[in-house]
């Protein structure tokens, strides 16, 4: 077989197809698609979330409908003969993944598959991506403001024989007469000015300058020459760059209000999976990183696009844009090759912050002489997005010491007060976010956002995105559950310890009598949240002992985390614990506080603050001193590398129990929590029912 011998590849339901070279995984064919396929590892084998089923059969144009159906209708007009030998045969890493999960006989790993030869590939329910529902909105309007960027509504004198200074001079004398502003000229800017001078030849000229100024004692650049005044309205565009989700607020940097918001899937997904370090992996090379940066500045040009028109300006009209990212998403942003970030010392390749032309970055839509500003890192995975969320919420002018824990798909961790201020980074989204979960899901439509476990009959309702109602008040049919969002996990995970169904070790109690608490085809323990006829994908979606494990090693990391820092600060736990970032602000705090995410402090003194880090950006758009803080407090806070301390090890294992081994939490018997009982008690309490 030659090596430039090429098949083809269909993908269904979706209908897209190409030519492909031997040897080519159905991941990257579908990838190179577009055809969206779930891969949180990246395509390694581990997640065993990319399923596909390679149909067997003839599809000619006469149409023989064969094992799929009318889905095969669509395959029948591509006049293709697919064999499940058109693909490599399972490795023996494969089928163990295959075993664990309970695959079908006919189904893959498309990230394992190989093309052999003209291939239909059916991808099923529960492996598609589903349109993520991006929740990051904006917080209260900026009332601090000294912006950076401003604009000066001037009148140029008409040249004469007298005076011969040239276009740009009389414009830059106006602007130092009129508004004491010196300033020099962004080439695209020069060539606005002369397009705009060349019909008004010999006449006074009325004329908006925009002025970059990064430091008032500076002279500042002109980057936009406007006809008229057009100086009422200033656009300024904060971005949250995440490594799942792209958050966009379009600020009207006068008022301090967003007037409008985008958010996007960060498109790398399809590219580098779900986490930091597989992104580093799909930036390895040269032209792997052009890639990984162009999909990421293009999507930010689209979301500039979209913001704007949809309030009736163009992505023209931004005058500055701030871009708050975690390390690794920020080097990729700038073509800055992220390998340093994954291997020890972990250092960054640039901490200080960084002023670039958009025209540098390549992005489409917005004017290319307009700068990007990216605030400070602090460390090699904690990046400019954590001292956003440091200038968004202050801890270091706090006298109370605070907890503020970002949980996203890497979270990150700031603990201290005014004296003295700690952050670390934990691997917490794989488990959080679904990706260990075997029927984790993004918060997409369909995903189970909320669930409740009735203690003593062990009903189960839930609540999916998109629908209004519970589902005891739906049809079965009506519901259409595709699996479990970070917030289900959590409620889970809480629910099944309240009820007494999980003990303290994260073990099910397999005394109680229930239909849902079953062995699953392994023979390990699990639970029912959403029967098949409930759920889209035709199976029961359950929660197994598998899954409570990988949560607990989750919340582990994160309670634990918080513990070494306050062991930095000696002290036992914090004052005031805030969770940060779009997650975050949908965890139910009570079923948090069961699993012991973090400290017990009363709820009284726990809060969800939503998308700090969109914050700390649309705060840094508006206001300079904002940045300078920014720049100043990042270098302040001590970052700790968890793996170096020898304390972090003890605290893991102490927190894997729910809600800890050691530490006490009062505030669970103060609100009716009574959490799980051991198995003695349990009997004991089910004869007392029965006797009653």
């Amino acid at each position: 077989m030659s090596d430039v011998e090429k098949f083809e590849v269909l993908f269904l339901p979706s209908g897209h197809k190409g030519r492909f070279a031997a040897g080519t995984h159905l991941l990257d064919a579908a990838r190179e698609l577009g055809v969206g396929i779930e891969s949180i590892c990246g395509g390694t084998g581990a997640c065993a979330k990319c399923k596909c089923q390679v149909l067997d059969g003839t599809f000619d144009d006469e149409g023989h409908e064969l094992s799929m159906g009318h889905m095969v209708t669509a395959a029948t007009r591509h006049g293709m003969r697919s064999r499940e030998s058109h693909v490599t045969a399972a490795s023996e890493h494969e089928q163990r993944l295959a075993r664990k999960h309970h695959f079908k006989n006919s189904e893959r790993l498309s990230c394992q598959a190989r093309v052999l030869g003209d291939a239909v590939v059916f991808i099923p329910e529960e492996a598609r991506v589903r349109e993520a529902i991006v929740r990051k909105a904006a917080g209260k309007p900026v009332a601090v403001r000294d912006l950076v960027t401003r604009k000066y509504f001037v009148t140029v004198p008409a040249p004469t024989l007298e005076d011969h200074r040239g276009d740009w001079e009389r414009l830059r004398d106006a602007l130092k007469a009129e508004h004491d502003v010196e300033a020099d000229i962004d080439f695209m800017a020069l060539k606005q000015l002369s397009d705009m001078a060349k019909p008004q030849r010999a006449k006074v000229m009325q004329l908006t300058a925009t002025v970059w100024r990064q430091d008032p004692q500076c002279k500042g650049e002109v980057v936009r020459i406007e006809n008229g005044d057009t100086s009422g309205t200033l656009l300024g565009l904060a971005v949250d760059l995440g490594t799942t989700t792209m958050a966009s607020y379009l600020c009207d940097m006068h008022t301090g209000e967003t007037i409008a918001t985008e958010s996007v899937m960060n498109p790398q997904i399809k590219i580098g999976g779900d986490d930091v370090m597989n992104r580093i992996a799909a930036s390895d090379n040269p032209e792997k990183l052009h890639r990984m940066q162009k999909a990421v500045t293009g999507a930010l040009s689209e979301l500039a696009d979209r913001v704007t028109q949809s309030v009736g300006y163009t992505a023209a009209d931004i005058s500055e844009i701030v871009l708050v990212a975690n390390t690794c998403m920020h080097h990729i942003f700038l073509g800055l090759d992220p390998d340093s970030l994954g291997k020890s010392p972990f250092n960054p390749r640039i901490a200080h912050s960084v002023n670039i032309k958009s025209r540098d970055l390549h992005l489409a839509h917005v004017l290319p002489s307009i700068n990007v500003h990216l605030l400070a890192n602090q460390a090699g995975f904690v990046g400019a997005d954590n001292t956003a969320v440091a200038i968004a919420l202050e801890p270091y002018n706090s006298d109370e010491l605070v907890a503020i824990v970002d949980i996203g798909t890497n979270g990150e961790i700031l603990v201290g007060n005014r004296d003295r201020i700690y952050s670390t980074s934990c691997p917490t989204g794989p488990a959080l976010e679904g990706a260990s979960i075997k029927y984790g899901v993004r918060a997409a439509r369909g995903a189970i956002e909320k669930v409740r476990i009735e203690p003593k009959t062990f009903d189960v309702r839930f609540k999916v995105i998109g629908k209004e109602a519970w589902n005891t008040r739906l049809e079965p049919s009506d519901i259409g559950a595709i699996g479990l969002c970070g917030s289900a996990i959590i409620d889970t995970v809480g629910e099944l310890y309240k009820a007494g169904i999980l003990a303290a070790n994260g073990k099910f109690n397999m005394e109680i009598e229930t239909p849902r608490l079953r062995r699953g085809e392994d023979g390990d323990a699990e639970f029912v949240i959403a029967w098949a006829a409930e759920t889209a994908i035709g199976r029961d979606i359950t929660m197994t002992i598998d899954d409570v494990r990988n949560v607990q090693l989750a919340k582990a990391a994160v309670y634990s985390g918080i513990q070494v820092l306050l062991d930095k600060l000696g002290r036992d736990k914090p004052e005031r614990v805030i969770l940060a970032g779009a997650f975050g602000s949908h965890l139910d705090l009570r079923r948090s506080l069961m699993l012991g995410l973090f400290h017990d402090v009363g709820f009284e003194h726990m809060h969800s603050v939503g998308n700090a880090a969109g914050d700390g950006a649309r705060m840094a758009l508006m206001n300079r001193a904002k940045r300078e803080e920014a720049e100043h407090i990042a270098r302040r806070i001590h970052y700790v590398e968890l793996t170096n301390e020898p304390g972090f090890v003890p605290h893991f294992v102490d927190a894997t129990l729910l809600p800890h081994k050691k530490h006490a939490f009062p505030s669970l018997a103060r609100y009716g929590i009574d959490p799980a009982p051991p198995p003695a008690e349990t009997r004991k309490r089910r004869r007392d029912r029965a006797a009653a």
